[in-house]
């Protein structure tokens, strides 16, 4: 939910879609926004990997943050001091310890939460101590209460400049009483591997996995015979 434009940062998006990938094989991120006529009113739909793809083009900072915060959970590496270069060495990682990891990769939650906070605090800046040896550019960051963080608030505007049309065009008609081939057709008629479903005044209800939609109708007509020679 984008809200006014002000209830998501860019930092903390990447986060968030960097960790639920990882924690529950989520595929895709679907963006809504209040509207005059609805709450949850369908703006853009984009996979995980696209939107984190155009997320670090913009800010390549963020793919630097997350490494930091994923190797901070290692044991046997020195802390990283701060204005210094660190180049932890592979070969120095004892195995067999933390982090702890499920066969599907993903984390337990006290290392889901270091790695959260370890990610923010790396992007953040103390105003009320500030280091005076280095110059930021300040359209980059964003105040919050007694610090700044190298990030934009995510808006309309700015998913505009980072995703392709295709995404805002991802939608079809929820035709809940509609025969089963006609939304089918619907889905299949639109761009790329997901699509939403919207109802009247474009108010998101679900998403609808179009990739395995085609997989399906595919294998339905490999399945039917061939018409026989006259």
């Amino acid at each position: 939910m984008l809200g006014d434009g002000t209830e998501w940062l860019t930092s903390r998006l990447f986060i968030a879609i960097v960790m639920v990938e990882r924690m529950r094989g989520v595929k895709a991120c679907v963006f809504v926004e209040r509207s005059a006529n609805s709450e949850r009113s369908f703006l853009a739909v984009a996979t995980i990997r696209e939107l984190r793809q155009a997320l670090s083009r913009r800010y390549p900072w963020l793919e630097v943050a997350w490494l930091q915060s994923l190797l901070s959970i290692y044991p046997g590496l020195p802390p990283i001091a701060p204005n210094t270069e660190w180049h932890p060495d592979p070969k120095r990682i004892s195995a067999g310890g933390p982090p702890q990891l499920n066969e599907s990769g993903s984390f337990t939650p006290y290392d889901a939460r270091s790695i959260v906070a370890r990610f923010i605090e790396s992007l953040q800046r103390n105003e009320m101590n500030p280091d005076p040896g280095q110059v930021y550019i300040e359209t980059e960051w964003v105040s919050l209460r007694s610090s700044k963080e190298r990030a934009q608030w995510v808006s309309r505007e700015l998913l505009a400049t980072l995703l392709p049309n295709a995404a805002f065009e991802a939608w079809a008609p929820n035709l809940r009483d509609a025969p089963r081939a006609q939304l089918t057709r619907a889905v299949l008629r639109r761009p790329g591997p997901f699509v939403a479903l919207v109802d009247g005044n474009r108010e998101f209800s679900r998403l609808t996995n179009r990739g395995a939609l085609l997989e399906e109708t595919a294998a339905k007509l490999g399945e039917e015979p061939d018409d026989k020679p006259h």
